[in-house]
């Protein structure tokens, strides 16, 4: 709710936490001390805080696990499914803040989140880690990024506004369709015409604010398909569904593999 009310004009600094993954944690965290990660002192040195547990860093496990609760409801009680739920709610709320940035053009004029890449071994809100293994995050930043994309707004009036971002310095032109992920089926589609470096609303997706739904984005311009997706409703939305809409996500360009998300 804070993020959808501020009025700053340029977002200096903006960041989310999310878990490495297994494979790298198991480089620095000693085998005996993968699991629990709670009041785990390797944990705690490597998230980052080198006096321990009575250091000024020490709630940021605690403060990703709040994280995964936010979004989902409940904390796994496994390390797997941590590990991945963790790597969701940051490159969910990463993707929010980059397309809540873009939508309000011009009133608001950039965004730098924080941060691209670990200087060591550790669970922070970096998006690579210290031995180059890209989480989730990455992916849904690189499809937000995009010079031309294409973003749902959050619902207003029982619709959510389905918009063409161009920050380019050339009009775009081209087609666009919405998929509903739960039955496969296409509930918007057009034609769209967006200027150099202004954004453009091309149809309002009525909704319900009482239902979840993954909406699945797909914008065709100049030969290529520009993909992203949109998660509507209220929190906390089901961890396992989302871990199979997950591989159709990344199945929207192939961009990532789902299964080796987190592993």
């Amino acid at each position: 709710m804070f993020y959808r009310q501020d009025s700053c004009n340029f977002i200096g600094e903006i960041g989310y936490h999310g878990c490495t993954s297994i494979s790298s944690i198991r480089k620095f965290i000693p085998e005996d001390k993968l699991w629990p990660p709670y009041d785990n002192e390797d944990w705690i040195v490597h998230c980052t805080d080198p006096q321990g547990k009575d250091g000024i860093y020490a709630y940021r496990i605690r403060l990703i696990a709040n994280q995964i609760r936010e979004l989902f409801g409940e904390v796994p009680d496994d390390m797997e499914d941590f590990v991945l739920a963790s790597q969701i709610s940051q490159a969910e709320a990463k993707k929010f803040f980059i397309e809540y940035a873009r939508q309000k053009k011009w009133k608001r004029t950039g965004i730098i989140w924080w941060n691209a890449m670990d200087g060591w071994p550790q669970f922070s809100d970096a998006v690579i880690d210290y031995y180059f293994n890209k989480k989730l995050a990455c992916y849904y930043i690189k499809r937000s990024q995009q010079p031309v994309t294409i973003l749902m707004k959050e619902p207003d009036n029982w619709a959510c506004e389905l918009m063409i971002a161009n920050d380019s310095d050339q009009s775009a032109q081209g087609s666009y369709e919405v998929i509903d992920a739960d039955t496969d089926e296409i509930i918007a589609q057009g034609e769209f015409f967006s200027p150099a470096n202004e954004n453009r609303t091309v149809e309002r997706i009525p909704v319900s604010n009482g239902v979840q739904k993954l909406y699945l984005l797909k914008l065709h311009l100049n030969g290529k398909t520009i993909v992203n997706h949109y998660m509507h409703g209220h929190s906390p939305f089901n961890f396992k569904k989302y871990k199979q809409q997950l591989k159709k996500i990344a199945d929207l360009d192939g961009s990532f593999d789902a299964d080796k998300i987190g592993k």
